[in-house]
């Protein structure tokens, strides 16, 4: 139900007044309809239908036209479209090419009257650096840099060895202090992907690129799926993102005059619960595979 991505199912999504519900209040009671032969849920003190997908027959107030709703209430940030703004959405790596001003992912630095520097996160291009002489902008990727990001993202199932090896070489590391170029990294290793059918289960794509994107999917996940398959690229580039990571210890956890931790410490810290992420899969498949895990006691 909260992964519902129309608003306007919640009971105050049009109301400045939020009510406080308890825990009786919220609970859900299940009714068959005959008529329809399905299910009906009520909850918020019985007075309220709740549905965890669109009414697909919603139409505009004011437009009387259909309402286009997201397709999902957090979309995915592993996608170039999240981040380029562009109609249509960004599908391949020729519409990547195209794109008239790419991000660069980096921090907007702003300075205050005290001279502290605070960091705010910024998704603006390459060209426009710059909105006042009491900013600057720190960490960002050059546009042939963000090409190639981009690039990795428009496919998803290879996106995730792509994107570790981008950032694992060539002195990538540092870029991990913008806050925005973490978030992609978690997305990208992270985020499950599209779930693969018992139906598709061992159907081979027959043509490249395939006609049928339901096949380039996983059952357990894209990061249990590539430590599975190949596990050696992701852990190479899991252990080069360390090293890089290291290397930037400065034996000084904060720089003079400022609040925050330095761009290395922000890195190592980073790097440090990225792999005890990747661990905790690692273990898991270790122990299903021999018999450990608790899940199968």
């Amino acid at each position: 139900f909260f992964l519902n991505p129309d608003v306007d199912v919640f009971p105050n999504a049009n109301g400045d007044d939020i009510q406080a519900y308890n825990h009786m209040g919220t609970q859900l009671k299940w009714e068959f309809d005959d008529t329809t032969s399905s299910y009906t849920v009520i909850s918020f003190n019985e007075d309220h239908s709740i549905s965890c997908c669109p009414d697909p027959t919603k139409v505009d107030e004011v437009t009387r036209k259909p309402k286009k709703i997201s397709t999902h209430r957090y979309p995915s940030t592993a996608t170039p479209s999240f981040y380029c703004h562009m109609k249509p959405i960004i599908k391949t790596e020729d519409d990547v090419i195209y794109c008239p001003n790419l991000p660069n992912f980096a921090d907007k630095r702003v300075k205050s009257e005290e001279g502290v520097g605070k960091i705010k996160a910024s998704t603006s291009g390459a060209r426009n650096t710059s909105t006042s002489n009491m900013s600057t902008n720190s960490g960002g990727l050059s546009q042939r840099d963000s090409e190639l990001l981009l690039s990795f993202m428009t496919v998803p199932y290879l996106r995730l060895p792509l994107t570790l090896t981008f950032f694992s070489s060539d002195d990538r590391v540092h870029k991990l202090q913008s806050s925005k170029l973490r978030g992609i990294l978690d997305s990208v290793i992270f985020e499950p992907g599209r779930h693969l059918s018992v139906a598709d289960t061992g159907v081979l794509p027959a043509m490249v690129p395939t006609q049928h994107k339901q096949l380039l999917s996983t059952s357990y996940g894209l990061l249990c799926n590539e430590l599975h398959r190949t596990p050696e690229t992701v852990l190479r580039s899991v252990q080069a993102l360390v090293k890089g990571a290291l290397a930037l210890d400065t034996g000084e956890v904060c720089n003079m005059d400022e609040d925050d931790f330095n761009s290395g410490v922000q890195i190592i810290l980073y790097v440090t619960r990225l792999t005890s992420r990747v661990d905790n899969f690692v273990s898991f498949l270790i122990d299903t595979k021999t018999g450990y895990h608790p899940c199968l006691s």
